[in-house]
């Protein structure tokens, strides 16, 4: 009998460590929206990650890229210029 309270205090102090932590990390969750500050200044450079081929061939010169911005995954319409 003492076996099973043992087992039975074991798990719900588990249970409970399990919900304490949980409890506080989202307690430091994201600010919500509206009450977000810069942090940093953010520069115009970034980093390409990928292959870039050209007729099934890599490429291994300097290229000009062209990006552009849009208002949904697909068929969005174009938000300013390339």
């Amino acid at each position: 009998m003492m076996r099973r309270v043992f087992i039975l205090f074991s798990v719900l102090l588990a249970v409970g460590l399990l919900v304490l932590v949980v409890s506080v990390s989202q307690a430091q969750g994201p600010e919500p929206w509206g009450e977000v500050s810069v942090q940093a200044a953010v520069g115009t450079t970034f980093t390409y990650q990928g292959r870039l081929q050209k007729d099934g061939n890599p490429v291994n010169s300097t290229c000009d890229f062209q990006f552009a911005l849009f208002d949904a995954a697909s068929g969005g319409s174009q938000w300013g210029r390339p």
